[in-house]
């Protein structure tokens, strides 16, 4: 019934960004579904939780930005609340450096794991690693099953990965809110640059 697929629905939802609860077999999926599921992975749980990804809230004030750029506004307002600057840029930032973390260990997985073999072999491979990287970025859980048959050297990415994933963007968060005393007595010209 259409009442057990949407609680199914909610739930596989819910598993990537926090619970981890491997239920179905995520080998069998279709690519869209795994495309979500990585997204969902990605973005992780909201900010104080011990999920891992960039955060809900970063995703809100990099979506808030994204439709204050294109409405023409120069601040970021979310309800009717403005959203710092210097905020907004912890947000990017941390952003930036997930998708660098998650795109290196992606990269070194493919080296190690499948750099002995053609390209034509690898393209199954790729798909599983990445959704095995994003896994551990975001301290999931889940697997495609490409876990158990990497090599001590991917396995220890992975863990890398995973620790990165956990205390990296707070890490970062928090050494970019430090405030550096600016002793400069000038500041550099303004340069408008073409974006996009």
């Amino acid at each position: 019934p259409f009442s057990d697929k949407l609680v199914i629905s909610l739930f596989q939802s819910v598993t990537p960004r926090t619970a981890g609860f491997n239920t179905i077999n995520y080998a069998h999926l279709a690519n869209t579904t795994l495309l979500g599921t990585i997204f969902l992975m990605f973005v992780g749980g909201s900010p104080g939780s011990t999920a891992g990804g960039i955060k809900t809230a970063t995703l809100a004030i990099l979506v808030a930005m994204a439709v204050s750029r294109y409405r023409g506004f120069s601040r970021v307002n979310i309800l009717r609340r403005t959203i710092p600057g210097g905020l907004v840029s912890r947000a990017v930032a941390v952003t930036l450096v997930s998708i660098a973390t998650v795109g290196l260990s992606l990269a070194l997985l493919l080296i190690i794991e499948t750099g002995h073999l053609d390209h034509t072999q690898t393209r199954d491979a790729f798909l599983k690693l990445l959704f095995e990287t994003v896994s551990a970025f975001g301290t999931v859980g889940l697997s495609m099953g490409a876990t158990s048959g990497l090599t001590v050297w991917g396995k220890l990415i992975i863990i890398t990965t995973m620790f990165l994933g956990r205390v990296g963007p707070l890490t970062v968060a928090l050494a970019l809110t430090r405030r550096a005393r600016d002793t400069r007595s000038y500041n550099y010209g303004q340069e408008e640059v073409m974006i996009g």
